[in-house]
């Protein structure tokens, strides 16, 4: 079979071509120039005076005769060999077909079966292609499917934090402290540069207990703004979209950022996961209280810098005696500074 196979192969066949070329040409060449050298042999020795060299040329003449019947019985000899070979009707099948005829035969079937192995092939790279593209296009709906379906579950987690309309016109004791203070253990790196987005730990922006030693206590002159901006931080501690943020002004400005574009300033319906640092987090809740603050109420180490900055958002009064002040003297409302650091009495 293996032999078979072979006789169809267009390179096999033309090599059996060429070696069946070669033997025809050397059977007619090889004769001929022996037959050459017999006529030369026999001139000789009709010319030939002397018989010493009559006899020499006889015998080259005689030898010439033997080895052009020698070659011509090697086709007979070699046929006769190969009968005795089990495979020789195989391999004198191909040595019969190997023709010039049937080697462009072969090869246009082979380069034929090529086109259409190769037409198979590119079908089936465009069948996988058209699966991938399939795939990736599922992917890509799954993928808007779950955004949208987190982003419904944001909203419906930011309804559950919606802001109460109802701010009375009078001053209420505060309970605890709001604040974005999520730094250290709360972020990624253990430090405060590196936080991601929203609020990982559910601790970034928070409500504590009371504590003492604040630089300044500022009061809103109008309760009812007092009021507004503590359910505006009170809002903001319970939208985890909501976290701590102190990597840069895009990030220590986040949330000011995104509520400025979108047009309003109600923290409790972000439902974009955004950062925030302790400073502009207050800007943003006097601003929904209708003050006007500057997106950062200068949040740094000189707490009369941030005074200042709280005093020209609105009108605010300094409650004192400043540092001795406890629970009892906070009311709802109450921006806290200490260096470094805002916050407000809830």
């Amino acid at each position: 079979m293996l032999i078979l196979a072979m006789c169809d192969n267009s390179s096999v066949l033309n090599t059996i071509l060429f070696i069946k070329t070669t033997i025809n040409i050397i059977f007619v060449i090889v004769p001929l120039i022996l037959a050459l050298f017999l006529t030369i042999d026999i001139a000789k020795n009709v010319f030939a005076k002397d018989d010493k060299d009559n006899q020499k040329n006889i015998k080259m003449a005689i030898k010439r005769i033997i080895y052009s019947l020698a070659i011509m019985f090697i086709p007979l000899l070699v046929n006769t060999f190969m009968s005795m070979i089990s495979d020789y009707s195989k391999v004198a099948k191909c040595y019969d077909i190997a023709t010039e005829a049937k080697v462009k035969e072969l090869q246009e079937q082979e380069e034929a079966d090529y086109n259409a192995k190769k037409a198979e092939q590119d079908k089936e790279k465009e069948k996988n292609a058209k699966d991938v593209s399939k795939e990736n296009k599922k992917a890509e709906k799954e993928s808007k499917a779950a955004e949208k379906k987190a982003r419904t579950s944001s909203k419906k987690e930011s309804s559950n934090t919606k802001i109460d309309g109802n701010f009375p016109n009078k001053y209420i004791q505060a309970k605890q402290i709001a604040e974005a203070a999520g730094g250290g253990k709360n972020c990624s790196d253990g430090h405060k540069t590196n936080c991601p987005l929203g609020d990982q730990t559910g601790n970034e922006v928070k409500t504590s207990k009371w504590r003492g030693g604040w630089t300044y206590v500022l009061r809103a002159n109008n309760p009812a703004q007092a009021n507004k901006a503590a359910a505006c931080m009170e809002a903001a501690v319970k939208n985890n979209n909501i976290g701590y943020g102190q990597q840069g002004f895009s990030k220590w400005h986040g949330l000011w950022d995104y509520l400025k574009a979108r047009g309003d300033w109600d923290v409790s319906t972000v439902n974009k996961k955004v950062s925030v640092s302790c400073c502009p987090l207050v800007a943003v809740c006097l601003k929904y209280a209708g003050y006007h603050p500057s997106n950062s109420l200068n949040c740094v180490p000189v707490p009369d810098k941030m005074k200042a900055a709280v005093y020209k958002a609105g009108s605010f009064s300094q409650v004192h005696p400043g540092k001795s002040l406890n629970l009892t003297n906070i009311k709802r409302g109450d921006i806290l500074i200490s260096s470094h650091h805002m916050a407000m009495a809830v």
